[in-house]
């Protein structure tokens, strides 16, 4: 027989056994599953349609230019060339070794370049061209942009490496104030125009505060940098941000030909994790030259480098939303055009393509890694402003990085993503919103006919895809909101002239009962006089019939005596607070009629008024202050008043005459309680 502690021992095994089993059938069942893709439903690096993998799309690359040396036989842009598939950072090494073949004064320094760089940029590069040629700098970015400063001042081509971007703080002093001024300092006897510093930039996804950020916006904005050159036709610097190995390959060879000196900042995302076809022979791109990557016609979304990919992703989120973002985005923007520009070169930055996109579309999005404040966003937001203002459907937008240090744990959430820039789109399609619209169309239907008619205007529906009207919509908008705000405007006029007049009147009518109640608060001056003619002729009397010795009762004047009877009182009192309120109203009625005068003048008239304006004003936002006078506080006050009159009008009725009272005041207590009523109601 088995013991108890053999029996639980057994009894164990068979339930390892069973969940052995279960979990395995579990993880077989998994496995023949099709696994989630990588990237979420949202295409990757490696898919981007941006990325041009084969020959004859690299080879036709817009504003491709080959080098003069390795012009081919005649034959076409295509025939006798040669791509590659290479990532990044193996064009770049490409470009540099191009570089410095044919250029024997070119030299390429920085921290680890001699045995390949951080992120292999220079890998062979050394063994290729010798350790004179390239070598490793001491942990100093201000001595590596100094010495290449020294390199470039005596015609050598230096091609310098800072290890991160965000340790090009240290060379910031160098070059700013040396690369970028030498030129104008020495008055044109001196430059550094053969100084190309190259920099790996922007996130990577777990780099941190110290190997993610993104410092392009400290040179736009560092003084020398925006400043023509007096001596050419070129800028002190550039700053220039490829977005793949074609546009690194060909914009690393123009920076390096460039005769000014040039920040080449790299993604570092993109090193491995973007791959294309890229021509072997030497060639350029031309720098300060936006690319329009994909063309649309109702919103601008502008960006470089790493969010180039992002932007794609957003407007294919926008187009095709999936279940869980399709109630946030509504259908009439899912077939918006939007057109995507990468700006490539930042200092200086090509103003005419984005200012010609921005006319076409009428709204922008501008896309950067890097913080909001002070960023480059900013400078083009302010740039297109003063330049398309009138001609903006939406104020301009900007995704950016959050301003503050970039999280390790958290960059996921710091970096702009899809969804973001999706949400951004949305927002700046819709700024003018239908639901607004539709609503002050119907509020119009309150006004009386004669102040306006909605009859007379045919309105459009919205499109159904947004912007297939051509603008017709909001063209029809405008001219609508200018009408109905003039013809409110009228109405408005005519209701304050009406209520002046009624509460003028009513302030007179007061006055003049006032004026016959007063005086019974008082004695009556005559009957002190009547009474003394009476004692004066008592005297008199005596006087004349010789008696003197009859002495006459002291009696008070009939003024000592008085005091008026209580309902004169109140009538006084009544009277006065009616009159008290029919002068507010009329003070009200008159500064209501002079803000209306100014409202009017400081809304100005013409076909330059923005449409943002009209909304607000067409709304009503503009003139609570007098709609609140004349739907509230007038009213009140009026209604109020005449109450007050009609009670101390019955009261000076019965003071005069009880059976007058009877007559008049029945029919008008009636009236009274009937308004009363009427207004409780309403």
């Amino acid at each position: 027989m088995l013991s108890t502690r053999a029996l639980r021992r057994a009894a164990q095994r068979t339930q390892l056994s069973s969940k052995f089993r279960t979990r395995y059938n579990s993880t077989v069942a998994a496995s023949q599953q099709a696994p989630p893709p990588a990237d979420g439903s949202l295409p990757g690096l490696a898919t981007s349609p941006l990325l041009l993998g084969t020959r004859e799309a690299a080879l036709r690359t817009p504003g491709l230019s080959w080098l003069e040396e390795d012009e081919p036989s005649p034959g076409g842009i295509v025939s006798g060339r040669e791509t590659r598939k290479m990532n990044t950072y193996q064009a770049i090494r490409d470009a540099m070794s191009h570089a410095m073949q044919r250029d024997d004064t070119a030299v390429v320094f920085g921290e680890d370049v001699a045995f390949g760089g951080v992120f292999r940029c220079t890998m062979g590069l050394a063994e290729e061209f010798g350790r004179e040629r390239v070598f490793n700098t001491p942990l100093t970015e201000q001595g590596i942009a100094g010495f290449g400063i020294g390199l470039a001042a005596m015609g050598h081509t230096a091609i310098a490496e800072i290890q991160f971007s965000d340790y090009i703080f240290p060379a910031f002093d160098q070059l700013v104030n040396e690369a970028a001024k030498i030129r104008y300092r020495s008055g044109g006897q001196f430059n550094v125009g053969k100084l190309t510093v190259r920099t790996p930039s922007m996130s990577v996804g777990h780099g941190g505060l110290y190997h993610s950020q993104s410092p392009e916006g400290y040179f736009i904005g560092a003084a020398g940098l925006k400043v023509k050159n007096p001596f050419s036709s070129e800028w002190f610097k550039k700053v220039v941000v490829p977005r793949g190995p074609i546009q690194a390959k060909g914009l690393l060879l123009a920076s390096i030909n460039d005769p000014n000196p040039v920040i080449f900042m790299e993604p570092k995302i993109l090193y491995r994790s973007a791959v294309e076809q890229v021509p072997t022979s030497a060639y350029t791109l031309p720098l300060s030259s936006a690319e329009v990557l994909t063309p649309g016609a109702d919103l601008t979304l502008l960006t470089w480098g790493t969010p180039i990919y992002t932007a794609h992703n957003a407007i294919e989120l926008l187009k095709n939303p999936p279940p869980s973002l399709a109630k946030h985005v509504p259908e009439s923007v899912r077939s918006a055009s939007i057109e995507l520009i990468d700006l490539r070169t930042i200092v200086p930055w090509d103003v005419e393509t984005v200012i010609k996109s921005v006319e076409k579309t009428r709204r922008l999005l501008v896309l950067h890694e890097a913080g909001a404040i002070g960023g480059v966003g900013s400078e083009i937001a302010s740039v297109v402003t003063e330049r398309c203002f009138l001609k903006m459907e939406a104020p301009v937008r900007r995704v950016t990085g959050w301003d503050a240090p970039v999280p390790l744990v958290y960059e996921k959430f710091y970096i702009p993503d899809a969804v973001r820039v999706m949400d951004a789109l949305v927002e700046t399609l819709t700024y003018i919103l239908f639901a607004q619209f539709y609503q002050a169309r119907l509020a119009m239907a309150t006004y009386p006919p004669n102040v306006l008619n909605p009859t007379v205007f045919e309105v459009p529906e919205p499109p159904e895809e947004f912007g297939q009207d051509g603008g017709k919509f909001y063209r029809c908008y405008d001219a609508l909101a200018e009408e109905i705000d003039e013809d409110m405007t009228n109405g408005l006029k005519e209701q304050l002239d009406g209520l002046l007049i009624f509460a003028g009147l009513f302030a007179g009518v007061n006055s003049a009962f006032l004026a016959l109640t007063l005086p019974l608060l008082s004695a009556d001056p005559s009957d002190d006089t009547n009474a003394l003619l009476q004692k004066n002729n008592a005297i008199l009397l005596q006087l004349a019939s010789g008696r003197n010795d009859t002495p006459l009762a002291a009696r008070p004047l009939p003024s000592e005596s008085f005091s008026p009877p209580n309902s004169v009182f109140t009538v006084n009192v009544l009277f006065s607070l009616s009159l008290t309120f029919a002068l507010i109203s009329s003070f009200l009625a008159v500064l209501g009629r002079q803000w209306l005068v100014y409202y009017r003048k400081r809304s100005g008239g013409g076909t330059d008024r923005q449409r943002w304006e009209q909304l607000k004003r067409f709304l009503g936002a503009e003139r609570w202050r007098l709609e609140l006078i004349l739907d509230d506080v007038l009213p009140f006050l009026l209604q109020t008043g005449l109450i007050i009159f009609c009670i101390s009008l019955l009261l000076y009725l019965y003071y005069l005459n009880p059976s007058l009272f009877m007559v008049v005041g029945v029919p008008m207590y009636l009236g009274l309680a009937i308004f009363l009523a009427s207004a409780a109601c309403t």
